[in-house]
């Protein structure tokens, strides 16, 4: 018996290097323990094997995106795509990616595209909606965050995203409230915009 996971698949990899799934599977395990880089050279490794592998190019964009290799993880998200189109986790990853380099208006069309496949995905509505927020389009980051939180009634990042978007509509009741709720689920509210509502308290 093995004593963990992690060293199952590394015994599998010492008996058999070019097994793409084990490499991809000790990946995740590295990954977890927040061993990111670790885990990165074993997606690569995989990737080399088998380049066929969807959802390790996808594992490999998260990993990269963790470390802010945000051009590279989009790179991967397209691979991701490419090998399987209708993949909605990959199409919103993407959208954060490109989020992440301030290409607000590519990520909307990747968000929509997640949430084109995947109706109920909550993460992809608040992703739209912070997208929207930079955007200055505060009406439609409202709906779509309301959207999510229709969905993930206790999703604490959306309630902290919309208190956003309702404090540049100057709607601080509506603001505090959703901050007070971001709380209430483990969340953690932006420090700068609990200073800028307290003007307003």
């Amino acid at each position: 018996a093995y004593k963990d996971a992690e060293t199952l698949w590394r015994d599998a990899i010492s008996k058999n290097p070019r097994c793409a799934i084990a490499h991809n599977n000790l990946a995740n395990i590295l990954d977890r323990k927040g061993k990111t880089d670790d885990a990165m050279v074993h997606y690569y490794r995989a990737i080399e094997i088998d380049p066929s592998l969807a959802e390790v190019h996808l594992n490999l964009a998260i990993a990269l995106t963790e470390r802010q290799r945000y051009e590279e993880a989009a790179d991967e998200c397209k691979k991701t795509i490419e090998l399987c189109p209708e993949f909605p986790e990959a199409h919103y990853r993407l959208g954060v990616a490109l989020a992440r380099q301030n290409k607000n208006a590519e990520a909307l069309q990747a968000y929509a595209y997640a949430i084109r496949l995947k109706p109920d995905y909550a993460e992809a509505y608040n992703g739209m909606g912070v997208a929207l927020v930079s955007l200055g389009r505060l009406d439609d980051a409202i709906a779509c965050l309301s959207r999510a939180l229709e969905i993930k009634t206790d999703y604490a990042d959306a309630h902290n995203n919309i208190a956003a978007a309702f404090y540049f509509r100057k709607q601080f009741d509506q603001a505090w409230r959703h901050i007070q709720l971001c709380k209430q689920y483990g969340g953690r509210p932006h420090p700068g915009l609990i200073r800028a509502l307290s003007i307003h308290k």
